[in-house]
């Protein structure tokens, strides 16, 4: 019988086909994966990506407009949405995989026994806007905290990211 895991995706399955969606098709000749992805309003802008192999695919939805999402009121209601959709998953995963710290408080206390795997892939000092920079450090600090495993897609990355996690297994 095949390990299972939550695969947590920062975009939409439909964007642009690249590293999340190839990792995820691999995974799934491995694992019992289960993609869970940010749902995209802009559909006219999306593509028709396949679901090789894939057995469960969910889109989580937030508020559709960054301007309300944004505000505290937004932030409140998006955060109670997005708690809610993340209680649907049972907590028995063997491994939950993040894309992206975004996700963080939604799987930190409830996948307790799962192995988490963080796949850094964006250095996201580079991220122009100071408060938008400053959450995602925030929670990336913390997912590197409870990260069992992370896998970074540069040397320079690594170097980045080794500042914050101590006596992490890199990749």
């Amino acid at each position: 019988m095949k390990k299972k895991m939550l695969y947590v995706m920062h975009i939409d399955w439909n964007w642009i086909k690249q590293r999340p969606q190839f990792l995820a098709e691999e995974l799934a000749k491995f694992y019992d994966l289960t993609v869970v992805y940010t749902y995209g309003y802009r559909r006219k802008l999306l593509v028709h990506n396949q679901k090789n192999n894939i057995n469960r695919f969910v889109a989580l939805y937030r508020l559709p407009h960054q301007r309300f999402r944004n505000t505290l009121f937004g932030r409140i209601i998006n955060d109670t949405i997005l708690k809610l959709q993340f209680r649907m998953f049972d907590n028995n995963y063997d491994y939950v995989w993040l894309t992206s710290p975004t996700y963080v408080n939604f799987i930190k206390n409830r996948f307790k026994k799962s192995k988490i795997i963080y796949d850094c892939m964006d250095d996201n000092i580079g991220i122009k806007d100071d408060i938008e920079r400053n959450k995602i450090l925030k929670l990336e600090h913390e997912l590197l905290s409870i990260a069992d495993i992370v896998f970074v897609s540069s040397d320079n990355l690594k170097n980045v990211i080794k500042k914050e996690a101590t006596r992490k297994k890199f990749m």
